[in-house]
């Protein structure tokens, strides 16, 4: 049969895990393959990124992960902005000599822009901090056009009434969530150690396989020199036909240890 070298060995320790942990041995592929040129190294990375069930265990990981991420970005400051615009006309009331004219309408209109940052707190209050800015224009009867400019800072903390008070209490998902995700870190971690071990293990064996297999190789090579030998020594006379009759045997004897 062809002789199974180190590299096809680990080639099947990496692609085909049987049941149990154990490691099939299959055929060798042609000498000159790709596979031949694979080594310990690539065999356990190739193992660690390809074997089904270390795919499934990052699956999880990162699930986890998103998970916990998304459960912290609740407490994330969120920019807002927003731009508004209004028009008012209200009457005022005013001391006019004119009988028909007792009192004037105050007009109004204003363009305005803000910016802010709105948190969620641990403590469950909401913190804003906004900073708007308008232009405005009032007339009235005493002032035909008065543009304004009105920059202002606000700070908001409210209470969200639905959540307790407790940072302790609101953080906990979030405490819940990273430990799931520990839990699945560490499994992964045990999982890849355990491929790692499991591939070199392959290799191991396959390293055993393959010295023995070189060494009954000699031992052919040399029942060969041996026979040729015997041949010789008939031809001089020093050797009988029942020394190349054990000879021969021999050779055939080797020849089955390798089959």
């Amino acid at each position: 049969m062809a002789i199974s070298t180190l590299a096809n060995i680990l080639l099947v320790a990496v692609l085909l895990p049987a049941a149990g942990g154990a490691v099939p041995v299959a055929a060798a592929p042609e000498s000159g393959s790709a596979a031949s040129a694979l080594s310990l190294e690539e065999a356990v990375r190739a193992a660690l990124e390809r074997r089904p069930e270390l795919q499934a265990a990052h699956a999880r990981a990162d699930a986890r992960r998103a998970a916990a991420a998304a459960a912290f970005g609740a407490f994330v400051p969120r920019l807002t902005t927003r731009l508004w615009g209004d028009q008012a006309r209200t009457p005022i009331a005013g001391p006019f000599n004119s009988f028909f004219q007792r009192d004037d309408t105050l007009s109004s209109q204003r363009l305005a822009v803000g910016v802010g940052l709105l948190s969620d707190l641990p403590t469950g209050t909401s913190l804003e901090l906004r900073a708007d800015s308008s232009v405005g224009a009032y007339t009235y009867y005493a002032e035909a056009l008065n543009p304004r400019y009105e920059p202002a800072l606000r700070v908001k903390l409210s209470p969200n009434l639905w959540k307790g008070m407790s940072p302790a209490v609101n953080l906990a998902p979030i405490a819940v969530l990273e430990a799931d995700l520990s839990i699945e870190e560490a499994a992964l971690a045990s999982l890849e150690q355990a491929v790692t071990l499991e591939v070199a293990e392959a290799g191991l064996d396959a390293a055993r396989t393959s010295s023995l297999v070189r060494l009954r190789e000699t031992s052919v090579e040399l029942a060969q020199q041996f026979e040729t030998l015997t041949r010789q020594m008939i031809d001089g006379g020093s050797a009988s036909r029942l020394d190349l009759a054990l000879a021969v045997q021999t050779v055939a004897q080797r020849r089955a240890e390798i089959a």
